[in-house]
């Protein structure tokens, strides 16, 4: 049990005590966390969340242009080439403004 604080919020308690707001609200079903008080009691579980990564879309230019589109001009990714080369030979700096 947490005795609620002033200023405090179901995010900040969850995350001080190691834990996260989906498990504070299934412990406090009948908690209104918009309405906390101080002196209010809560339920708090320490949770383990893990975050996994089950595949990778290929990162190109095409593939950037395809899914961004750029407001439909063709040549979008040939500007981020031009672009991304500038970069890479650190001359960015240097190049025309548009």
């Amino acid at each position: 049990m947490v005795t609620v604080e002033k200023y405090d919020s179901l995010y900040s308690i969850a995350k001080h005590n190691g834990s996260n707001e989906a498990a504070g609200r299934g412990l406090n079903p009948n908690v209104d966390f918009q309405k906390l008080k101080p002196c209010m009691t809560v339920r708090v579980q320490k949770t383990d969340v893990q975050t996994v990564i089950t595949g990778w879309d290929p990162v190109t230019v095409d593939e950037i242009a395809r899914r961004y589109n750029a407001n439909g001009r063709g040549t979008y990714a040939a500007e981020l080439t031009y672009a991304y080369d500038l970069i890479k030979r650190d001359k960015w700096l240097h190049a025309p403004y548009y």
